[in-house]
């Protein structure tokens, strides 16, 4: 999925063996789609429009259901992560005060009551954070700070979160964080010299 040239969201489906035809969901995006599986057999999609709200949409049984209004007021791209329970899903974004806020899909029924609504997490960052899961119910959450451009993580242990704890480096822009299925994660950071800088943790 992608947002195109008039701000609706295109998206093909992969089969196994080949792309289905191109087609298109009508939206006002400003931002990129971001997707995830909720490890329940569908996928969750989130977008910020041009007014800043955030729209969510479900695939299941073949077909997006109708947007949901979650509301927020959101800028750069939204992040998106399966909780790998129960069909949960949480959704990120940097908000306007440049903190980072969470909205957690419960799983079960399609509709706005099931979303938890934004709760902040606080930080001041410079792009959103990039989080993954990386054991069931747990998420963990890097960003870099808009005050010392190092790069700061935030773990989620089923309960809660452990605030954002300084690990160091140097860097730009969001990360990229991604689950070993080891109980850790890999986070990569672009580096003011263009390098890429990694870390494994917690």
């Amino acid at each position: 999925m992608a947002r195109n040239e008039t701000g609706g969201l295109s998206w093909t489906l992969y089969n196994g063996s080949a792309f289905s035809a191109i087609k298109t969901l009508k939206a006002a995006a400003i931002s990129a789609p971001s997707c995830t599986t909720d490890n329940n057999n569908e996928i969750v999609c989130s977008l910020f429009t041009t007014t800043g709200v955030t729209l969510v949409t479900r695939f299941a049984a073949g077909v997006f259901s109708p947007f949901l209004n979650v509301g927020g007021t959101a800028g750069g791209e939204p992040d998106c992560v399966s909780m790998d329970s129960s069909g949960k899903v949480a959704c990120f974004a940097k908000a306007y005060n440049s903190g980072i806020y969470i909205n957690e899909f419960k799983g079960g029924t399609w509709a706005v009551g099931d979303w938890s609504g934004y709760l902040a997490l606080g930080g001041s960052v410079n792009d959103n954070a990039a989080c993954t899961t990386q054991a069931a119910g747990e998420l963990l959450c890097g960003a870099v700070s808009a005050l010392d451009n190092a790069f700061y993580a935030n773990v989620y242990n089923g309960t809660n979160w452990t605030g954002w704890l300084k690990i160091g480096g140097s860097g730009t822009g969001s990360p990229s964080c991604a689950a070993l299925g080891s109980g850790k994660a890999v986070c990569a950071v672009m580096g003011p010299n263009n390098k890429i800088t990694s870390v494994v943790g917690p």
